[in-house]
């Protein structure tokens, strides 16, 4: 007997029917699964992750809604002071009279002394490094005549980049009644920031600043502990909790977070680092569609058309997406033409919407306009075509 079961699990070993599952079959093949990375969760009020090259927001909590900025109100003031230098109505070593005002400026101090006359650029790495509260009144001052009137320059200018959630009442981010912002609209600023005024933004990388014999070190301690981070700005008050803007770049890609209201200074790092980590580890720019590319329907029939009429369309500009790294290799593009479109067509006329797509996942769709002229066939060839 013994026998007899040995010779039997040895032959269908052999033949290969020593399990029935036909799974077994198709053991080389595996199965497609697109993977869609999950949504980070943080302790903070709120918080966004851009990436700057496309402005895309691929991780965001209450990302509109409105917080106390604190300190991240000087990301303006020191966006407004240099658009003035990129015009040239300001130059970094123009030097500025201190007030008294600005000198007794209450809160984190560069440490100015009423009468002193300091250069622009001391100034400016007194707000970005120091988060000098009386850096930044000299500076509105000396740039507007006033901070009221600096003030009135922010909010025109958050108004132009359509910082729609974001109202600022004072120069430094002191509390301030009816001041706030949102964490997409801090983003907004700071992708504005890097992408005007690269030659400003670079301060935001400097790790300390020794004015009047006082050295004093970037709160943005992620400049130490995570590589690649440039910038950008922290906030605190009672009221806003723990704010922090940063950036970071890595293999030619940047993103900017921003984390409002978090418990405590080391929270907002931490989940900052969170952030960052979740873009450069899951996410890359693509893409998508190249500038003037033209795409040919070939097996598509235009109603009212020749049967050997061909439509060629394109759509306006570069197409760049940031995409979940595992939604690379599943891209796929259909052209859905508008309903009822029929011809003639006239060329730049919009005929439809370009789609991209992974999977179940929809990336983008676009308008798409015809590069070619349909005329529309007569009526006899209509019927007797």
């Amino acid at each position: 007997m013994k026998k007899w079961i040995w010779a039997s699990l040895i032959t269908a070993a052999i033949t290969g029917n020593l399990y029935s599952n036909p799974m077994a079959l198709n053991i080389n093949k595996a199965p497609t699964v697109i993977i869609k990375p999950y949504p980070m969760q943080l302790n903070a009020a709120s918080w966004v992750l851009m990436d700057f090259e496309t402005g895309d927001v691929i991780a965001q909590q209450h990302p509109h809604q409105k917080h106390a900025p604190a300190s991240l109100a000087k990301i303006m003031t020191a966006y407004i002071a240099a658009n003035e230098i990129k015009n040239g109505t300001l130059k970094l070593d123009q030097k500025v009279r201190i007030s008294e005002k600005a000198a007794q400026t209450p809160g984190s101090k560069m440490f100015l002394k009423e009468g002193d006359d300091v250069t622009i650029e001391d100034l400016l790495k007194g707000i970005i490094v120091q988060s000098g509260n009386d850096a930044a009144v000299a500076l509105a001052e000396f740039i507007a005549g006033s901070t009221q009137n600096f003030v009135h320059l922010m909010n025109q200018t958050a108004k132009a980049l359509k910082m729609d959630n974001t109202h600022f009442a004072s120069v430094d981010g002191l509390p301030s009644e009816n001041q706030y912002t949102s964490a997409y609209d801090i983003a907004l600023l700071s992708r504005a920031f890097i992408a005007h005024y690269p030659k400003i933004y670079i301060l935001y990388s400097q790790e300390k600043f020794t004015y009047n014999g006082i050295i004093q070190h970037n709160r943005n301690r992620l400049l130490k502990t995570y590589p690649g981070t440039d910038g950008i700005k922290t906030g605190f008050t009672d009221n806003a909790g723990y704010n922090l803007a940063a950036s970071a770049q890595k293999d030619g890609q940047r993103f900017i977070s921003v984390v409002l209201g978090a418990p405590s200074a080391r929270m907002r790092e931490n989940e900052s680092v969170k952030l960052l980590n979740f873009g450069f580890s899951k996410f890359t720019d693509y893409i998508l569609y190249k500038e003037n590319e033209i795409i040919t329907l070939k097996d598509t029939f235009i109603p009212n058309a020749d049967k050997k009429s061909r439509l060629s369309v394109k759509a306006h500009g570069m197409i760049i997406k940031t995409i979940p790294k595992t939604f690379v290799e599943h891209i796929k593009r259909k052209i859905i033409l508008t309903p009822g479109l029929k011809a003639p067509i006239q060329k730049n006329q919009q005929v439809g919407t370009l789609v991209f797509s992974a999977g179940e996942y929809t990336i983008a769709e676009v308008p798409v306009y015809a590069q070619n002229e349909i005329e529309e066939i007569g009526f006899f060839s209509k019927w007797f075509g």
